[in-house]
């Protein structure tokens, strides 16, 4: 009987390990967003955060900060998964950005000369918390003669301060959900 309690204990300790263990690996990604890329991405976004990554990586002189969350959300009534992704200049010479590309661009710049591409719905002026951008929505994936649903936004505000929200396809979302992703990704902030 001791033997079954003690191994309950330890289930019990080992269990809230990990949950602060993951608790902490969020904390210093949301960290790392606010430092390296200058985003916040608001009370309620990172309440529906379930993981992160960060990923730091150089190239030539310039270093870069990789920042991805797994979200699970509610849109209107559905409730879905999503993943939103920055890519960051942390330290370089920044001079040398390349020229500006609108999500369009860059969408069709990617998928060049590949096996799949994006059909782009549409591209638009948009305005989050202290920042001004463009954003395209992407609705399907083609390739291998297949067409797949999407639901993904990429968003640029200038050359490398691009970031994407993608949302989990195997749900069928109405206009107003789509309208409610809309909303998360204008209530980011930009704070630098």
């Amino acid at each position: 009987m001791k033997s079954i309690l003690v191994c309950c204990i330890l289930c019990v300790i080992h269990l809230s390990c990990i949950a602060k263990d993951s608790e902490q690996k969020e904390e210093a990604a949301i960290d790392a967003l606010e430092v390296h890329c200058g985003y916040d991405l608001g009370e309620e976004t990172i309440n529906s955060i379930i993981s992160s990554k960060v990923k730091k990586e150089s190239l030539n002189s310039t270093k870069f900060t990789h920042l991805e969350f797994k979200l699970a959300l509610e849109l209107g009534k559905k409730k879905t998964n999503a993943s939103i992704r920055f890519n960051c200049i942390t330290e370089g010479d920044l001079s040398s950005e390349p020229p500006f590309l609108t999500p369009t661009q860059l969408i069709r710049q990617e998928d060049a000369g590949g096996r799949y591409f994006r059909h782009i719905a549409w591209q638009k002026k948009i305005t989050g918390n202290n920042w001004n951008g463009l954003i395209a929505y992407s609705d399907y994936l083609f390739g291998d003669g297949q067409k797949s649903k999407t639901y993904n936004y990429l968003i640029c505000r200038a050359a490398s301060r691009c970031f994407d929200f993608e949302i989990d396809p195997t749900i069928k979302l109405a206009q107003k959900e789509q309208e409610n992703a809309l909303d998360l990704i204008r209530r980011i902030s930009y704070k630098k």
